[in-house]
């Protein structure tokens, strides 16, 4: 791991409309929300984000602003609320080839607000809501 993130009161890491970040190799714990994306295209890779307050990863379309995240190669664990939540109109968020994405309280992937996701190649288990909610309104692939 390159760079810990812990107790803090808000996000651990927030990328703002327009941006294109990479997180590589961070280990993220005990925030409000691990990672928060707001309209942005960041690459989420290889990173440990873990017993957060809230969510592990939130990525939110705003405005109809697209949102493109890709989330990938993550261990996303022991959140109290989801593991990764997908909202709002434009968001193509991409999960893929993730190990991990276990034990949240709530959901391991919850899409919501009418969010388009592609989910491939994950394990998810041993979450204690559901694997992966999909509520009304939204739509994706999963394999």
């Amino acid at each position: 791991m390159r760079t810990k993130i812990d107790h803090i009161n808000g996000l651990g890491v927030r990328v703002h409309r327009g941006n294109r970040a990479k997180i590589k190799g961070c280990e993220i714990s005990f925030c409000l929300n691990g990672i928060e994306v707001l309209s942005a295209d960041p690459l989420i890779i290889m990173n440990r984000i873990r017993q957060n307050v809230e969510n592990g990863i939130v990525t939110i379309a705003k405005n109809y602003v697209r949102c493109d995240s890709t989330i990938k190669l993550n261990y996303i664990e022991k959140n109290k609320d989801s593991g990764i939540v997908c909202a709002g109109a434009n968001n193509f968020t991409k999960i893929e080839k993730n190990p991990s994405i276990s034990t949240n309280r709530l959901a391991g992937i919850k899409a919501l607000e009418c969010a388009t996701m592609t989910v491939v190649k994950n394990r998810i288990f041993g979450n204690f809501g559901q694997g992966i909610l999909m509520v009304e309104g939204t739509a994706g692939h999963i394999e």
